[in-house]
């Protein structure tokens, strides 16, 4: 299936029609989970953060349901998220990268990147969940394409800003995008990997799912 995560505007439906096409075009179930404010205050960092519930395991068990109704083969999902979605995803894919077959992750606010020596939730070390070598490797691993507007350079509210953070991964969603997707290069390399990342600046395009 082709799961579609929203962002903290919770529009869920839009996705759903956003990627229909796509869903259809590649015969694929579509998938577009809803995680509420009630229940899932804190789903970009998958409840983590004890705000609400394992938004992770939530959607695994959506899958399975929609696998058992649909009568599909589901162990693996394609994966996109936008904004806050597309956080979800990319810490999804690396808590469970044996669940995902490809990953998009567009627009985000900010990443954890793949260095254990930097502390959660910016890096690994100190993870609410444990992140063996062999399961980095996987990650690293799984096809991901990083798209970010190439007109989504303000800052708002929902930007996490800190000076460590700015340093460490720039100030607006198209310097971060910039900087995760080398991230990720990087530590395929340092671990002698293929890296598997692209980088996708989408001209003209703002911070809106439907304008990218």
């Amino acid at each position: 299936p082709l799961v579609c995560v929203h962002g903290i505007s919770r529009n869920a439906r839009d996705h759903a029609r956003g990627c229909l096409p796509l869903a259809e075009e590649l015969g694929c179930a579509l998938i577009a989970p809803l995680f509420s404010r009630e229940f899932c205050r804190g789903f970009q960092l998958l409840g983590l953060d004890g705000r609400g519930q394992r938004a992770d395991l939530l959607l695994e068990r959506i899958v399975r349901e929609v696998a058992s109704t649909a009568e599909i083969e589901a162990e693996r999902c394609n994966l996109f998220g936008f904004s806050g979605g597309a956080q979800f995803a990319h810490r999804y894919a690396m808590y469970h990268p044996a669940r995902v077959a490809r990953l998009v992750v567009s627009s985000a606010g900010w990443y954890t990147v793949p260095d254990p020596e930097l502390r959660f939730p910016y890096g690994l070390q100190a993870s609410p969940l444990p992140l063996s070598p062999e399961g980095l490797n996987a990650f690293l691993a799984i096809p991901q394409l990083v798209s970010v507007g190439g007109e989504d350079s303000g800052k708002d509210r929902h930007v996490r800003s800190e000076p460590s953070l700015n340093a460490r991964q720039g100030r607006t969603r198209v310097e971060r995008a910039v900087s995760y997707a080398a991230e990720i290069h990087r530590a395929a390399a340092q671990r002698r990997l293929q890296p598997r990342v692209r980088l996708a600046v989408v001209a003209g395009a703002t911070h809106d799912f439907r304008d990218c």
